[in-house]
């Protein structure tokens, strides 16, 4: 066959791959950005706006490791100072770096294959999980985008590319330590993985650094210092204070009746229930590559990293649903890397049934209702919201009888950051209040049920504040709006 037809059909194929994952890039960005104002803010997701929000207004930043890492409240406080402060610009990062998880694939086209790069972009674009938490305000797709691009660099620098590629991968894998403590179980299970392919990995890595001296060692360590330093201000916060914290976080009782601390297969069901075709074929994959013969170091790691995170992730006390991205980024990547190789091995030749193949998986993936709308949003947030939308008063009273202002639930600093607020005891005492926070300018998170703990919401009439126990009622106008906690 001459060598221009051979240019030619190369050349058709690439352009038809680029433009599918064109139209994943499109969809995936879409479906993220599409109506993120629709619903209310949930607890966590109120207390991440509202710090960014202090430190949009006011300048009031405080580390606290149980509220994670500063990045997220830095860059939405940027955000605010360009769009506002809203429930749109609140989310909007979240979903940019969702679907640009999706493009940091782009450079590995070449190593993964067409096949395998259009079902793992396909994957991370129609994942419910990943649609998911890309339209909240968490943490959790800021730590999956830059672990995947620290990954991706990795790759790149492997591969002959510029050693750019090693700084820049590392300079990501510092940005998690600012993020989420759940970046050090990532670093654990690669130096794991390392010490057990140390007859691989450790003559690379000594043969790098005879012709690189000591150079690269002091540059990579230079960048997570500045790294850490530019968000917390203090070397050893990013690491001691915020590993410590959490390393007794998750060491708390998993018997104790609360729903951050469910059973130990609650990732495993979630796996099933809304990533059935990611789970089951990755957990497949992993099961193949690890006790296969061929020495793909990649797709070993990741399916290493597969196992070792649901084990991990599962045998912890603390669990929340966000946290299962942790999980489901390297079951991705193993799944789509051995849906590929079953295409390849016995479809390859059949060019309507590979497509037709693709087109069925990617499909499959989007079994689940629309993930557009979370199924967990509280209807009780919805009800305060629009509560809150229809008054027209510039005042809000906080009624509080046992004189304990910081039992105030969430996610109401947010929705009331902007009116003028007044503490009443029960002796009708006025005190007036700069916005809804804890002595130490922390945003604190008070896990409790609006229903269970009796919040009403109400400019109801002074005989109904007399039987809350305010017994001076000349104290209170039935045209003033009330919230009683």
């Amino acid at each position: 066959m001459p060598q221009s037809s051979i240019q030619s059909g190369f050349t058709k194929n690439m352009n038809k791959t680029i433009i599918i994952f064109l139209i994943i890039v499109i969809a995936g960005f879409s479906i993220r950005i599409y109506d993120l104002a629709e619903n209310p803010l949930d607890f966590d997701e109120s207390i991440h706006a509202f710090t960014s929000f202090l430190l949009f207004k006011e300048g009031i930043y405080n580390y606290e490791p149980a509220t994670h890492g500063p990045f997220l409240y830095y860059i939405t406080a940027g955000i605010f100072h360009v769009a506002g402060d809203n429930i749109m610009s609140a989310r909007l990062l979240p979903a940019v770096f969702g679907g640009l998880m999706v493009l940091l694939l782009f450079p590995l086209r070449r190593f993964l294959g067409d096949v395998k790069f259009i079902l793992i972009s396909g994957m991370f674009a129609f994942s419910y999980s990943f649609i998911i938490f890309s339209r909240q305000i968490r943490h959790d797709i800021f730590i999956t985008f830059f672990i995947l691009a620290f990954l991706a660099c990795m790759v790149l620098f492997v591969e002959g590319h510029s050693k750019s590629y090693l700084y820049l991968g590392f300079a990501s894998l510092a940005i998690t330590m600012a993020i989420k403590p759940t970046t050090y179980i990532f670093m654990f299970i690669l130096v794991f993985f390392l010490i057990l392919k140390k007859n691989i990995f450790l003559p690379f890595i000594l043969n790098y650094l005879k012709n690189n001296r000591i150079y690269s060692i002091i540059y990579i360590a230079l960048i997570f210092i500045a790294i850490n330093y530019l968000f917390y201000h203090d070397i050893s916060a990013g690491f001691f204070k915020m590993a410590s914290t959490w390393i007794e976080m998750y060491k708390l009782d998993s018997n104790r009746n609360d729903f951050l601390f469910p059973p130990v297969y609650f990732y495993l069901l979630n796996l099933i229930k809304y990533e059935f075709l990611i789970f089951v074929t990755g957990l497949i994959g992993c099961v193949y590559y690890l006790s296969s013969k061929k020495e793909n170091h990649f797709i070993n790691f990741c399916s290493f990293w597969a196992l070792c995170s649901l084990l991990i992730f599962s045998i912890m006390a603390y669990k929340t649903p966000d946290l299962i991205l942790n999980i489901l980024l390297p079951f991705t990547i193993v799944s789509g890397f051995f849906l590929g190789d079953i295409i390849d091995r016995f479809f390859y030749k059949d060019r309507l049934i590979l497509k037709l193949t693709i087109i069925l998986l990617l499909i499959l993936s989007l079994y689940i209702n629309s993930p557009i709308a979370p199924s967990n949003v509280n209807n009780e947030y919805e009800k305060i919201t629009e509560f809150i939308n229809k008054t027209d008063q510039e005042n809000i009273y906080f009624l509080s009888p046992l004189g304990n202002f910081f039992g105030v639930q969430w996610p109401l600093p947010w929705y009331l950051r902007e009116y003028n607020l007044f503490q009443i005891d029960s002796k009708g005492h006025v005190i007036e209040l700069d916005y809804l926070f804890d002595e130490r300018y922390n945003a604190k998170k008070f896990v409790r049920n609006y229903e269970e703990k009796g919040i009403i919401i109400t400019s109801q009439n002074v005989t109904y504040m007399e039987k809350l126990g305010y017994n001076n009622s000349k104290h209170f106008e039935k045209s003033k709006f009330y919230i009683y906690y």
